[in-house]
């Protein structure tokens, strides 16, 4: 027994004097929520417990949903510089879903990249709920905006609808790829 005694003693005293150390390792190597230069302080009390603990939100800034103005700006832009892949990249999974990737992107490439001074003419409205079937599944998307577009395409001027949502702060374009 006083073996066992003396050897979690020994462990004891080796906890705290190694626990300077580890506390220093874990504060060099814990996650980057903030990045300030505030000065960490550290408290080696072995007769507390701390009763709660407290967590600090990071200090970085989200950027907020892209709009379907900023997107319409920058899909026009796209076509005017034959971007194929910020085209087909952007759009919705459910476009593809429903049709497939290879038809998609000979869509993309064959037709859609045709197009000439594409804009919004008209307001946006939204976000609204749609049902879309995939597979004989029902796929709701809840963030979808409607507003009218007009375009060249073959010298002929097109009014239409565009169809968009939001996924993960992008804003996402349908079309038919059939």
């Amino acid at each position: 027994m006083m073996i066992l005694g003396a050897l979690l003693a020994v462990v004891g005293v080796a906890g705290i004097v190694l626990a300077d150390d580890d506390v220093a390792a874990a504060a060099s190597t814990s996650s980057t929520a903030s990045t300030s230069a505030a000065a960490t302080t550290t408290s080696t009390s072995s007769t507390t417990a701390p009763t709660s603990t407290t967590t600090i939100p990071p200090t970085t800034s989200t950027l907020p949903p892209e709009t379907v103005e900023e997107f319409a700006l920058a899909f026009a832009a796209a076509l005017d510089r034959g971007d194929a892949d910020f085209v087909f990249d952007r759009l919705h999974p459910i476009v593809i879903a429903i049709h497939d990737e290879a038809s998609c992107r000979a869509t993309v490439e064959d037709r859609v990249l045709l197009i000439t001074d594409y804009r919004l003419t008209g307001p946006v409205s939204g976000p609204e709920s749609t049902d879309f079937t995939v597979s004989n599944r029902i796929i709701t998307v809840s963030e979808l905006f409607r507003a009218a577009v007009a375009f060249g395409f073959q010298g002929t001027e097109v009014e239409t609808e565009g169809v968009f949502a939001l996924l993960d702060g992008e804003m996402r374009w349908f079309t038919d790829c059939a």
